[in-house]
């Protein structure tokens, strides 16, 4: 009998709390995973590719998928060194493809790819899981971020809870609610703090809706993986099979 599915797992690097050991007693034998310790745009090179892909082929699993391979905020408003980030964007899929990575996971949305406001939210029956709560969210858009034209697009009943939330807070426990939704997804921490998501959504914002697409296909064209296109024109690799949004795609190599 022929497989059509395989069992795998998101697991957050070397640093997850969830190791590669609780992974496989689970019966998963794919991983899911990314080079979170390289910062967004800078090339991922063969050694560390290996070096991970030996760390998970060592626990008794493989290497499935890479989620992601972060784009640099640059490509996505063309601004900047965004040329020099799609070389290297390029780049690192020569190299993942040079180590055997099969499948590439991409997040084309502006400033953050996804945001939940807990990453370890405890449920009734004591199991924990990632979760976004609308009115946390909204306190942090409001009275953190203070975008411009944020209160517009909430209901009074959402801005009062929103108001309410954020007031009930200790100064202490604001500067820790100001910390934690950029740190709430992979390598955040290392790129995002309040004051650059706020410089980052302003140079994004004028980006938007169809321009932030137009963007998109642009970057689809410059890295060979728009649909129908042979990346073995200029990877010299197996052609991809693009699987896509205007927002993500995964792409099977």
């Amino acid at each position: 009998m022929i497989a059509l599915m395989e069992g795998c797992m998101r697991w957050y690097g070397p640093e997850d709390r969830v190791t590669l050991a609780h992974i496989r007693q689970s019966g998963a034998t794919g991983i899911y995973t990314s080079l979170h310790q390289i910062p967004y745009g800078n090339i991922w090179t063969r050694k560390a590719i290996r070096e991970r892909k030996e760390v998970i082929d060592n626990a008794g699993m493989s290497w499935t998928a890479v989620e992601s391979l972060p784009v640099h905020e640059q490509i996505k408003t063309r601004t900047g060194d965004y040329q020099t980030y799609v070389n290297n964007y390029k780049t690192s899929l020569r190299n993942l493809a040079a180590e055997g990575i099969r499948l590439v996971v991409y997040n084309f949305m502006p400033v953050l790819d996804w945001v939940r406001t807990d990453m370890a939210y405890t449920l009734k029956d004591g199991s924990q899981c990632l979760h976004f709560d609308p009115i946390k969210f909204a306190a942090f858009e409001l009275f953190l971020l203070k975008r411009q034209g944020a209160a517009g697009e909430y209901s009074k009943k959402q801005l009062n809870a929103a108001e309410h939330f954020f007031t009930s807070l200790s100064a202490s426990e604001k500067i820790s609610f100001e910390k934690q939704l950029p740190m709430s997804f992979p390598a955040a921490s290392s790129v995002y703090r309040l004051m650059t998501c706020e410089r980052c959504w302003n140079n994004t914002k004028t980006s938007m809706s169809l321009a932030l697409k137009i963007t998109w296909a642009f970057f689809s064209k410059k890295s060979s993986l728009s649909l129908g296109t042979k990346v073995s024109d200029w990877l010299s690799i197996p052609t991809i099979r693009p699987i896509q949004s205007w927002a993500a795609a995964d792409y099977v190599l």
